[in-house]
């Protein structure tokens, strides 16, 4: 059931993750119960913690984790027409434009360029952002 219904929270079904949060939270409120009212020894007791970590997670994860809001609001947006197959290439001076941007507004910083380059590739249209890849796989070939 559990495989069942991540695959429908894979599939954008935004029902499956409200299911798999209640049920997360139900075994997670049963796993401390039943630490708190067992009388067995703590060894006894081990699979109870596993438990209880691993439904926190899953509901930290699938509940409030940026990357899964991420995730699903990147699954749930709609295509409403299929990309071309281009191979246009960007123009020179607006590719060069683009990369000094990034690289200015960086300071040098590898992970700080990539972050600016995708908010200016946000700002392009689709034909505009495989342009541009296609300009640095360009590139990137001269250079091998």
């Amino acid at each position: 059931m559990t495989i069942g219904l991540l695959i429908m929270v894979y599939k954008r079904k935004n029902w499956a993750k409200i299911v798999l949060l209640l049920l997360f939270s139900l075994a997670l409120l049963g796993a401390l119960a039943a630490l708190g009212t067992l009388e067995t020894p703590l060894i006894n007791k081990v699979p109870l913690f596993v438990g209880v970590f691993v439904y926190s997670m899953a509901i930290y994860h699938f509940g409030f984790a940026e990357s899964f809001k991420e995730f699903f609001r990147f699954q749930n947006i709609e295509i409403t027409a299929p990309l071309p197959d281009s191979k246009e290439i960007m123009e020179s001076e607006k590719f060069w434009k683009i990369m000094e941007i990034t690289k200015s507004e960086s300071s040098g910083n590898y992970e700080k360029q990539q972050s600016r380059l995708e908010k200016e590739l946000l700002k392009l249209t689709a034909n505009e952002v495989l342009e541009f890849d296609n300009k640095f796989k360009n590139l990137k070939r001269r250079n091998l």
